[in-house]
């Protein structure tokens, strides 16, 4: 799977719910984050961060419209506090 939003999530729940033991995360670039961390650092979200965010993680420390920085700080937090760097290949 992609080291994106999508891909992070789909890897926390293979490797919880799937039983899955021998995944692989893949990003091109050098730090997870898909196409926010490629394209959007000095950005900010079009949508609340309620609508954009990493539901299994708080959200308080968002702005309301969170930006490019914050977004790509959420989800290394997300890979950190899930255990998902050690699967990370970039």
């Amino acid at each position: 799977v992609g080291a994106g939003v999508g891909g992070l999530q789909a890897a926390r729940a293979l490797l919880e719910r799937g039983g899955v033991k021998d995944l692989v995360i893949f990003e091109r670039g050098p730090d997870v984050g898909g196409v926010w961390r490629s394209n959007y650092e000095g950005y900010k979200a079009q949508v609340a961060r309620s609508q954009y965010h990493l539901p299994e993680l708080d959200d308080s420390g968002l702005d309301w419209y969170p930006d490019g920085k914050q977004i790509q700080e959420h989800i290394k937090a997300y890979v950190e506090i899930f255990g998902l760097q050690p699967m990370l290949r970039t």
